[in-house]
């Protein structure tokens, strides 16, 4: 959005943002709230203080000094945007999105820095990471929650926790707990959610996802690609990424199919149960299929990028995974993702053509976009929550101004 777009915007901006008056004691405080919620959604490129104090002609330190030092109540604004999307967006078909986003910083200052994997980077870098939860239902979307991951190494030092300003009740825990304490937070507040999506995968399905879902009784589908099923091997990036480097996986992925898979096989590395990236086995695809509110879903045999595939190669590919998928788990399946899943850069009409005809219902690609009943059952969109995007990004795509 533009500055004339956003200022025809601006009576019912005002009257929106009227709703969190009580989460600020002072007037003062409270009237830096439109000046940044509308930086937020300008058309600027970066998200930060200073370019939207610069933006808007008001001093930097004083939008620092608002965001940093004034008292607000963060935890009544966080209730007041579920009870809003409660009172006025709730009805059927209603998803709940997890994901989490990483930002490299410099220095060892910001909470909960440390080197950890960043996917920002695609790597490990020195970075913070955050979890977060959206709300999606049909037209409208929004992000609900979102908490700083906190290290070991940060909840073990409480001095440098309260010399960052990290109060003594936050402690290390997983992500998927973070993102479960997230999701019981938006049902305390009334939401409710008729599916989940989340990015997951390898045996951690298993043991940190299913629990979660079934608990809440959560309908959810499984992608899962074969040939490191029936092979017990690490996938082809994984092991990739360990020989060489996450550079090098996004080289081979652009390769001719053959070119493809002969680059990547001397790398191939056979998964341990202990292996963080082990994938499932045939038994535990087997047990999984057979739990409730889940449908296994087909990726391919081994997710190769089927723009890259002759036409009788990616019908061996899919239908190759379909036939173990099924025969693991006994009973039919309807669902598929593209590997990758970019039209045309990923695949091509003539997948779409094959995957029809061997059988699927329905297919999921990566475009940006929320699913609708308007959309090719086949070529359906998905919301991408990837830890590349900063947690600002992450607003502002999920908000009105994000440009569909």
């Amino acid at each position: 959005m533009d500055i004339p777009q956003i200022r025809k915007l601006k009576p019912a901006l005002k009257k929106f943002l009227k709703k969190f008056d009580h989460c600020f004691p002072r007037k003062d405080t409270r009237a830096h709230l439109p000046v940044f919620v509308s930086g937020q959604l300008s058309d600027i490129p970066e998200k930060s203080v200073e370019p939207i104090a610069l933006n808007a002609g008001v001093p930097v330190r004083t939008l620092q000094e608002f965001l940093s030092q004034h008292r607000w109540d963060q935890d009544r604004a966080r209730d007041t945007v579920q009870e809003i999307v409660r009172d006025e967006h709730a009805g059927p078909h209603s998803i709940a999105i997890i994901d989490e986003t990483s930002d490299v910083k410099q220095g060892d200052k910001t909470p909960g820095v440390q080197r950890q994997w960043c996917g920002s980077a695609g790597k490990k870098e020195n970075c913070i990471v955050t979890v977060h939860l959206a709300y999606a239902r049909d037209g409208f979307h929004c992000l609900l929650d979102g908490e700083l991951y906190l290290p070991k190494s940060w909840s073990g030092d409480r001095d440098r926790c309260r010399e960052a300003g990290i109060p003594d009740d936050m402690v290390y825990r997983p992500k998927w707990k973070i993102a479960l304490e997230l999701y019981d937070r938006a049902t305390g507040n009334g939401l409710h959610f008729d599916g989940m999506t989340f990015d997951e995968g390898y045996a951690t399905l298993l043991t940190g996802t299913l629990p979660v879902v079934q608990r809440h009784d959560i309908p959810i589908v499984a992608f899962v690609w074969s040939d490191p099923v029936e092979q017990r091997s690490l996938a082809w990036y994984d092991a990739v990424v360990r020989a060489r480097s996450e550079d090098e996986v996004e080289r081979m992925k652009r390769l001719p199919y053959e070119e493809w898979r002969r680059g990547w096989a001397p790398h191939t590395v056979r998964a341990t149960d202990t292996d963080p990236c082990a994938p499932l086995s045939p038994a535990q695809v087997r047990w999984l299929a057979a739990a409730p509110n889940v449908e296994i879903g087909g990726h391919t045999a081994s997710h190769p990028i089927l723009a890259q595939a002759a036409p009788e190669q990616q019908r061996d590919e899919i239908g190759r995974n379909k036939s173990r998928l099924e025969g693991w788990a006994g009973r039919p399946v309807r669902a598929f993702a593209y590997p990758n899943g970019q039209p045309g850069d990923d695949y091509t009409p003539e997948t779409v053509k094959l995957v029809e005809e061997l059988g699927f219902d329905f297919a999921f690609t990566a475009r940006h976009g929320f699913a609708s009943s308007s959309e090719p059952p086949l070529e359906r969109s998905r919301l991408l929550m990837l830890a590349g995007i900063s947690a600002a990004e992450l607003a502002h795509r999920l908000s009105y101004s994000w440009r569909r």
